[in-house]
């Protein structure tokens, strides 16, 4: 499949396995049993196949560019999230060398036993 996509010119991209959120194609699933479930009032399999031939005909056309657009924003929010939890990694560790720094080396473990939750005050935090 890929080399055929390749050939036309088409960029394939793989969806992260356990993550149907990014797949547009799970929405419009999801949507077309929601149908099926709202307008079900006798659980029997003719009516039930009937129902799922119709929730065919709830999409329009641009419903589905509404799809992919809802999955590209939820990649680039978590993609905004991740990086953002970089920086602040990334600035954490370069705040703890630098206090490392001024204290003259490595840091020492405390002389006192924390034995209650009033304690955590003479933490150098």
């Amino acid at each position: 499949m890929k080399s055929v996509a390749c050939v036309k010119g088409i960029e394939t991209v793989r969806l992260p396995p356990y993550r149907c959120d990014f797949n547009p194609i799970e929405k419009g699933w999801a949507r077309r049993k929601g149908y099926v479930a709202k307008q079900n009032t006798t659980s029997k399999l003719p009516d039930l196949i009937k129902l799922w031939e119709e929730s065919a005909d709830i999409f329009e056309p641009e419903d589905f560019s509404k799809l992919f657009a809802h999955c590209i924003k939820l990649e680039d929010d978590y993609w905004d999230i991740d990086t953002k939890e970089d920086r602040i990694e990334a600035v954490g560790d370069e705040q703890a060398d630098e206090d490392v720094a001024e204290e003259g080396g490595d840091l020492e473990p405390l002389d006192q036993d924390l034995d209650d939750d009033n304690d955590l005050a003479l933490l150098p935090f």
